[in-house]
């Protein structure tokens, strides 16, 4: 059990749509992303076991830790990852860090839809991930180390978002159990 302090209930445990320390503090144990900051703020893998970047800096490929599951029991793949990274895109969505991802090929089309899907996103195969940039930007590895930009499974999101909002799903070392608001998130 983790147990920690966090003076306030967060607004909702969505990785996506936090915006406030509380949140961030309960889903940080419960979600996973693909890089996290070590003590230091260097990256450090996370989901994704390595990465490596085209010489130009435009494309980056992370290939992820096999046998990784979520709490409710399904094997993480690249397909949650691509899901996950455009869900942050999403308008419908209304992340607050959406524009943290704009250079991502195809993710201002996608925000104006007039794409369907964002096109520098790729699932390679079940473990291998692809992400292409519309420029070389060095800081974009640290992005994926953001509080919302962890991975979340599709099969339960999008089945019923507000309910993931207040019963997530993640990867993490802390499996969601249930929440008394004002008195404890266990």
């Amino acid at each position: 059990m983790y147990r920690r302090p966090i003076g306030n209930d967060p607004s909702t445990l969505d990785p996506a749509l936090i915006a406030d320390s509380y949140g961030r503090a309960v889903a940080q144990q419960i979600f996973d992303g693909l890089v996290s900051f070590d003590e230091t703020l260097a990256i450090t893998p996370a989901l994704a076991e390595f990465w490596r970047a085209s010489r130009d800096g435009l494309t980056w490929t992370f290939t992820l830790r096999k046998g990784v599951r979520f709490h409710h029991g399904r094997e993480l793949t690249a397909d949650d990852v691509v899901y996950s990274l455009t869900r942050l895109l999403d308008p419908r969505v209304k992340s607050g860090v959406a524009d943290l991802f704009t250079h991502i090929r195809g993710a201002q089309e996608f925000r104006g839809r007039h794409e369907t899907h964002v096109t520098g996103l790729a699932a390679l195969d079940r473990y291998m991930v692809r992400v292409t940039l519309t420029e070389a930007s060095v800081p974009f590895v640290s992005l994926l180390a953001i509080g919302q930009a962890k991975i979340v499974p599709r099969d339960v999101t999008e089945t019923n978002p507000a309910a993931f909002a207040v019963k997530p799903v993640g990867t993490g070392p802390f499996r969601f159990e249930r929440w008394e608001r004002g008195r404890e998130i266990v």
